[in-house]
């Protein structure tokens, strides 16, 4: 402070501050008290989240019957496969058949349909899929068989 200040000349005449004894025992329960607060708070946060996460996958955990259908898709996605390896081609009548599946089974999923139902339509495609391709296998072997007596 600058010798100008009328407020320097005061302060030597105000009294000392003796603080309390306890005062820094009170200052360290106080803050002690919002650790273990904020660690309780903490502590229900985390909890809950496990609690809200288990709900979830106890409530989302796959039962039988979706495990039916994730074998039947990945039998379909198999017999797909084998299919366009024998070159599908989309004039057959049986990708009418097929593609009338289809349609059967987004309007099942479209009314979100479980159960039976999907199973049943799912089974089905994989029938007429494996149809097609012992008919397609049957063609190629007979168009091969008919090439083969050509030419002796």
């Amino acid at each position: 402070m600058s010798d100008h200040d009328p407020s320097a000349a005061r302060l030597p005449a105000l009294p000392e501050f003796e603080p309390a004894a306890n005062l820094w025992s009170r200052i360290e329960r106080r803050h002690a008290r919002r650790r273990l607060y904020r660690t309780r708070v903490a502590a229900g946060g985390i909890a809950s989240v496990f609690v809200a996460a288990v709900a979830v996958f106890a409530f989302h955990a796959p039962t039988r019957a979706n495990d039916v259908l994730a074998q039947q898709r990945q039998e379909t996605m198999q017999l797909e496969q084998d299919w366009e390896a024998l070159g599908k081609i989309t004039a057959d009548g049986g990708y009418a058949r097929l593609r009338s599946f289809d349609v059967a089974l987004q309007q099942a999923y479209d009314r979100r349909v479980e159960g039976d139902e999907l199973d049943r339509l799912w089974s089905e495609r994989n029938q007429v899929l494996r149809d097609l391709i012992r008919t397609r296998r049957n063609g190629a072997a007979a168009t091969h068989e008919s090439d083969s007596l050509i030419s002796i």
